[in-house]
């Protein structure tokens, strides 16, 4: 089969629901949603290594972002994923996994967090990111060090901060880069505007990091050198000419440049 066992369900490319594969083909495989769109993925890469459906992790960010840019009905795909996905087996979680784990939680709908308390007690659940979710009472955004703490580690010259800071940065700016060419690959068919803005945005996903990499960490003592170094890279890198401009990806790498100044070595473990 071209996608392989994982592929079996994936994220419909008409409107985010889920996908039933119908026709297992040498290269391209035809699915057909809970809404009865029918289509096509060509798996020119090979088989997928991981299953396509639930979306997770930054394969949910992605969803979340094309949901708004094609305006898919975001609270209807999240309410077939809480209702028909399988819950996550895992054992229970360490201290800074249980962390990261209750901090996605917190940016859950309430209606999915209180599916997700029935449902997957004491595991790992997939977390329902939203834009605008409501507060929550048992699952609050930590708070942030406090300021002088941050600024402290900011400042201090630890070049083994920086280093680590820079590996965090590359590896989360190569993953959106992953996201984008995902996208392209399976949502944008024959829209050009689709294909422009993935494919520009990929683009300047690559460049970034390509540029980030080159960096002299010896000529940057501490971590607030390295933020104005990668901004000022975020800045002067303007993709290419030939796409659609990358405002999400300069405003996803915004992001979490800000989360590190607001909340330091907290930020890298999120």
């Amino acid at each position: 089969m071209a996608g392989g066992p994982f592929a079996e369900i994936v994220t419909c490319a008409v409107c985010g629901r889920r996908a039933e594969r119908t026709y297992e083909g040498a290269e391209t495989d035809q699915y057909v949603c809970t809404l009865k769109h029918e289509f096509g993925i060509h798996f020119n890469r090979g088989p997928a290594l991981e299953a396509c459906w639930p979306p997770r992790g930054e394969n949910r960010k992605m969803l979340a972002l094309l949901a708004a840019h094609k305006s898919w009905d975001l609270a209807a795909i999240d309410e077939e994923i809480a209702r028909l996905a399988p819950p996550v087996a895992a054992s229970p979680p360490d201290a800074p996994a249980a962390r990261g784990w209750f901090d996605e939680l917190a940016r859950a709908t309430s209606a999915t967090w209180a599916r997700a308390k029935r449902s997957f007690a004491s595991a790992y659940v997939p977390a329902v990111e939203a834009r605008h979710a409501p507060p929550l009472v048992d699952a609050q955004e930590p708070a942030p060090p406090p300021a002088h703490v941050v600024a402290a580690w900011l400042r201090a010259e630890h070049p083994e901060d920086v280093r680590r800071t820079h590996e965090w940065l590359v590896a989360t700016v190569r993953k959106m880069e992953d996201s984008w060419t995902y996208a392209k690959e399976n949502f944008a068919g024959d829209d050009w505007d689709d294909f422009s803005s993935y494919k520009g945005n990929e683009r300047w996903c690559s460049d970034v990091v390509g540029k980030m990499g080159s960096l002299d960490l010896e000529r940057l003592p501490c971590v607030d050198r390295l933020l104005d170094a990668v901004e000022t890279i975020v800045a002067e890198t303007s993709g290419p000419v030939d796409y659609a401009r990358p405002d999400a990806g300069r405003r996803s790498v915004i992001a979490r440049i800000e989360a590190i100044r607001a909340r330091g070595a907290d930020a890298l473990s999120r």
